[in-house]
């Protein structure tokens, strides 16, 4: 179905961003609270997903953000004591990121309040509408790349 409604789609993308900001919000408040950025709780979510196993140069790729800014990010997780870092018994120019003890209870109190915000966001959703929703953002994800693809073209 083509949808040729500007109104409708105009209403829809701003309560589209509307509520991502919103959750935006929340989740700037959670990791300001424990004294870091946004993006930088992200990173350790994902240190501490991938213990032990994650490198410097894994992370900048699953965060789609440089290395440079994976470095800056990272020196300010270790000078806080969210995170070790290790040289790779076969390769010193790999070094593995450790999330310490701190870093895991961080993460922990946190992961809770997600789970309670992101139930709170889609409360009223039966299982349905949230599979046709989770749709509809792929469906707008894939458009998006689409649209990525044809801009590389200029």
């Amino acid at each position: 179905m083509d949808i040729n409604s500007e109104p409708l789609i105009r209403q829809t993308v701003k309560q589209f961003m509307h509520a991502n900001k919103m959750h935006r919000a929340a989740f700037t408040r959670v990791a300001g609270k424990y004294g870091m950025h946004r993006s930088q709780h992200r990173m350790l979510m994902y240190i501490c997903k991938n213990e032990g196993k994650v490198s410097q140069k894994q992370i900048a790729e699953a965060m789609d953000v440089s290395p440079a800014a994976i470095t800056v990010m990272l020196n300010k997780l270790e000078e806080t004591g969210y995170i070790l870092r290790n040289t790779s018994s076969f390769d010193s120019r790999v070094k593995y990121i450790m999330p310490t003890e701190k870093a895991k209870v961080l993460v922990s109190e946190s992961r809770s309040y997600f789970d309670s915000l992101d139930k709170t966001m889609l409360a009223g959703f039966d299982e349905k509408s949230l599979k046709m929703l989770c749709a509809a953002f792929e469906k707008m994800q894939e458009n998006m790349k689409n649209l990525s693809l044809e801009d590389e073209g200029f």
